[in-house]
Parts: C-alpha cells; structure tokens; sequence
C-alpha cells in the first residue's frame, strides 16, 4: 500500500511499498490446507511500516507458479488460476462475508458451478489447493494482493 499513489495505483504494480503508520496487521500464517479453512487463533503480526510488496499477476507467474506441486499445476494454465483466485475465491462479494477474505472449499466449489468457472469440478478442488499454498508463501514473504488489500480497506470501514 502506498499512500502517494492511491489504491488504484497500488492493484496494479508490483513494487516496494513502506507506510508510515505504525498500526499493526493482522495476518493468517498457518501452513496445513486444513487449518486455512479454519479460523486460525494464532497470527503473527506485522507492521505496515515494514517494506511490503504487493504480488500482481506478473509477480504471481515468476515467483509462485513454479513452485508449485507440478501434480497440481499440469493441464493449468497460471493466469486462469489467478482469475480464480482474484475474481472467485478472494474478488467475490461473498469473500468479504467471511472472516478470512476468501471463500471456503465447499462455498468456491458451490459458487463456481453456479458461475461455471475456469475449470471443470474436478480440478477445482487443485485450483482451491494451490490458493491455500498461494496464501501461505505470500504470509511468510510478507506480501500482498489487491484482494487483500481490498478486505483491509472494506473491514476498516465496516
């Protein structure tokens, strides 16, 4: 996040970002797919004062996708992926409903048959596998996407 340039501004770049604040956020760093669909009582904090980046597709492909379990990723194409992630499992209004941002399995798998999604059924429970592996390496590096940020701004103002 990056005061100077907006929100609009910081969905869209990939960059180094410091904030001057020195209030704390909350962030979920679990590791096992199951406890992301959980609610998770230990989180590690940060502060925005920390340099941050932000992970936008670019970023996604080059240092995400490949270090993915190859048995997930074969037959997937990276941006549809991110499409699911950005517009379905984290982008969704529903998302905003839940304590974590993003939808659980059972509610993604609900909304993307009725939305018929990228991907056929069976590979959506891999689509949803690489998502939590997505939100875990993005924990751990300390960074962000545009979704993120997007629940941030909306549960502040809530």
């Amino acid at each position: 996040w990056h005061r100077e340039g907006g929100l609009a501004s910081s969905c869209f770049k990939t960059r180094d970002v410091n904030d001057d604040d020195d209030e704390n956020v909350d962030v979920d760093i679990s590791e096992d797919d199951e406890e992301h669909l959980q609610p998770n009582p230990q989180l590690k904090k940060f502060n925005l004062s920390t340099k941050r980046r932000e992970v936008d597709y670019g970023s996604f492909a080059d240092n995400y996708w490949g270090h993915f379990p190859k048995n997930l990723t074969v037959g997937l194409d990276a941006s549809l992926v991110w499409a699911e992630f950005m517009s379905i499992i984290k982008g969704s209004f529903q998302s905003l409903s839940y304590p974590k941002g993003f939808l659980p399995l059972d509610e993604y798998l609900n909304f993307a048959k009725k939305k018929s999604g990228s991907y056929s059924s069976s590979r959506r429970d891999d689509v949803y596998r690489l998502f939590l592996r997505y939100q875990s390496m993005k924990a751990e590096r300390a960074e962000y996407d545009q979704c993120d940020m997007t629940t941030y701004v909306y549960n502040k103002f809530k």
